[in-house]
């Protein structure tokens, strides 16, 4: 059975939770509460008051579930774990928030410091510090999952040494200066981080004229070995910042920044990556006084107002495979030198708004599509024999570039074009590649679909707006762009937010934008394969058709579809009420 690795229900996060925090025979759980006391012994039914006292008291191996509720304190650790008895453990208790406020607190203003060695923290919220929600330095083997940090100064910061830690799921937004940052502080370089589906986002106030990061990784020093995969950052200064040395970034997103990926450290590897509607580059590489080497392998670079992919320096080298560049409004790939002996690259895609700038070097040199296409840029640098060139993306790239949707058209210039040297195993979605004959190019793998839509057709009732509720059971493996509400004759009838989930979680989500442009669409991004049932959710609005069918079910064009209850606007439940949708491309 198919399943969205990326999702995991709520029972399996608690048994996860629960695997996690198991320590060693003689590990002890506590529990804090906002109505307990720190006089009792911390037990389910007389729990602590306080996050503190339980630093204080906790040793290796013990566990802290934390209950719901509001936290107004700063919070320390004071002992360490170890690899024998096991880490110690701040959790929230299975299926609650706790909330670590820093509203009224004036003794400190960091949310969380750890200065001890494994320690995990785990389902947590942390908000509202003028400086760091969580801070650690000289500590190792440190772990944070699930949790969420906002409305602070800084998000996360390690510092002085600190080594071996690692962030899974971890959300950080609203912060002035950064999501996440390692340095030394003056200290001791970081190392052995690993990043797994985090995200970073939303700088609070850019008008601070300061600078604000989504990721950054070493501003000074020589930290080295990050791995940072599945991670996003968006709305910030720039989104990824990278130095230090040995960097891999697989699966990362950066968007609407001013740089989506700058780098001037050294072996840093950029697969499956894409950067798109960014405000001055979506590539920077940024000269330190010492050469280094960026790769850049499967990635889509798309959309920047300045500049696509820039280097500052020919002292850095930049090594870049099966990457498509899009959508430059100014220069696409530019070397600031007259000098482009710095790069090598081959099988991939230029294309640029402004033809005639697709390449520039030291803005002598410069190389338009058709010269591109013509062999031109080839001659000068010795590279890209195989690299094609776009003249129409929406058409020749992408399914549908306006709503940043990069997975490939059918019959895109892409697909099985790209060299195997080096190539990836896994697309951007953790697709298999390759699909075809050969390699695509670019970070998703196209899906050639045997089903091509999935239509109730015309519906039998106009209905008003409300709630379906319902599952969806494709006869083929069915590649969905867009749902489509069949309205009723002279009205607006539309879908006004759509869900489809299995029993791994939710795998699309889909909300309307108005009546400007196509209103009877919403835009999704999901394959639905054969024979898995999907349940659905589709709330509408105005006058939508539908199907009535008292059984629940009908067979339709590639599949079946149930509605298991529809509820009205005004809270009235029906049966049968099915809705006429078209799934497709």
């Amino acid at each position: 059975m198919r399943t969205n690795r990326g999702l995991i229900v709520v029972a399996a996060l608690t048994v996860l939770l629960l695997a996690i925090v198991t320590g060693t025979a003689t590990a002890t759980t506590y529990y804090v509460a906002p109505t307990g006391n720190d006089s009792h012994p911390g037990t389910i039914d007389q729990p602590w008051q306080t996050i503190q006292h339980a630093a204080d008291t906790l040793t290796a191996g013990d566990t802290v579930y934390i209950r719901s509720g509001t936290y107004n304190e700063h919070v320390r650790t004071m002992q360490s774990g170890n690899p024998t008895d096991g880490s110690i453990v701040f959790a929230a208790y299975p299926g609650e928030t706790p909330v670590i406020d820093g509203t009224g607190v004036t003794e400190a203003n960091n949310g969380v410091i750890v200065d001890q060695s494994y320690i995990k923290h785990i389902g947590l919220e942390i908000c509202n510090w003028t400086e760091n929600g969580i801070w650690a330095e000289n500590a190792g083997y440190l772990e944070i999952i699930d949790c969420v940090v906002h409305d602070v100064g800084y998000g996360i910061g390690v510092a002085d040494g600190t080594h071996d830690f690692a962030l899974t799921r971890v959300e950080m937004h609203h912060f002035d200066y950064y999501g996440f940052d390692a340095s030394p502080s003056g200290g001791a370089d970081c190392y052995n981080g690993t990043f797994t589906d985090c995200s970073a986002h939303t700088w609070r106030d850019p008008e601070l004229g300061h600078e604000c990061d989504g990721f950054a990784l070493s501003h000074e020093g020589n930290q080295h070995d990050f791995v940072l995969i599945r991670c996003e950052a968006y709305t910030v200064g720039d989104g990824f910042v990278f130095g230090g040395r040995d960097i891999t970034v697989n699966r990362c997103s950066a968007h609407d920044a001013e740089v989506g990926y700058k780098v001037w450290g050294d072996n840093t590897t950029l697969v499956n990556c894409l950067s798109y509607h960014n405000e001055n580059a979506n590539v920077e590489l940024d000269w330190d006084e010492a050469p280094g080497t960026t790769t850049l392998q499967n990635c889509d670079f798309v959309d920047t107002q300045t500049y696509n992919i820039w280097i500052e320096n020919s002292g850095d080298s930049l090594c870049m495979y099966n990457c498509i560049l899009a959508g430059g409004d100014t220069l696409g790939l530019a070397f600031e030198e007259r000098d482009a002996s710095n790069y090598q690259g081959d099988y991939n895609v230029f294309h640029n708004d402004v033809s005639d700038s697709a390449i520039v070097v030291g803005y002598e040199d410069e190389f338009s599509l058709d010269q591109i296409a013509a062999g031109a840029w080839t001659v000068y640098s010795g590279q890209d024999a195989h690299s094609l060139v776009a003249v129409d993306p929406p058409t020749q790239l992408f399914q549908n570039l306006a709503a940043w949707n990069f997975h490939l058209c059918e019959g895109s210039i892409v697909i099985d074009n790209g060299t195997a040297q080096g190539a990836p195993s896994e697309d951007f979605e953790g697709t298999p590649r390759p699909q075809g004959v050969g390699y695509d190019i670019g970070c998703y793998e196209f899906i050639a679909s045997s089903t091509s839509s999935f239509d109730t057709g015309q519906g039998t009732y106009p209905s008003i707006a409300g709630v379906h509720n319902g599952t969806i059971t494709p006869d083929g493996d069915l590649t969905v762009s867009r749902l489509y509400t069949y309205p009723c004759e002279g009205t607006g009838g539309h879908t006004e937010y759509v869900k489809i989930w299995n029993e791994s979680g939710p795998i699309a989500e889909g909300n309307w934008t108005g009546y400007d442009g196509d209103w009877h669409n919403i835009t999704l991004n999901v394959v639905l394969y054969e024979s898995e049932t999907y349940n659905y959710t589709i709330q509408t609005g105005s006058y939508p058709q539908i199907i009535h069918a008292p059984s629940n079910e009908v067979e339709v064009t590639e599949g079946t579809i149930t509605c298991t209850e529809f509820v009205d606007v005004n809270g009235i439940k029906h049966e049968g009420w099915i809705p006429a949708i078209r799934l497709g491309s």
